[in-house]
């Protein structure tokens, strides 16, 4: 079994990225930790408030309610959970390794 320690951030399409800035900012508290640009080309901010993080891409259209990309989330082992995953089948599209922060992305 893998152990998840907490969630790392949720990752979620908007319509319009200064907007949804200006909510999560007077709702939340929540600053802007990072941003640039995605795979896209559009704009992305990742936000957080504490240890609650989103990741916030600009999808530049009207997005369906419920549009979350994906869930990031902390383990303590990363190789031995991607390769339990590969073992179980999961076919990876790509693996982003920055420092000691990895992406996974998979369909």
């Amino acid at each position: 079994m893998l152990n998840i320690n907490s969630f790392d951030h949720i990752n979620l399409f908007v319509s319009n990225l200064d907007k949804s800035l200006d909510f999560y900012h007077e709702i939340f508290g929540m600053k802007v930790k990072e941003e640039g640009l995605g795979s896209n080309g559009k704009p992305y901010r990742i936000i957080g408030s504490g240890n609650v993080y989103f990741a916030l891409y600009e999808k530049g259209e009207a997005v369906n309610s419920g549009s979350i990309n994906h869930i990031g989330i902390h383990i303590n082992d990363f190789d031995k959970a991607y390769q339990r995953l590969k073992e179980k089948g999961i076919d990876f599209i790509f693996d982003v390794r920055k420092g000691d922060k990895f992406s996974v992305i998979y369909e």
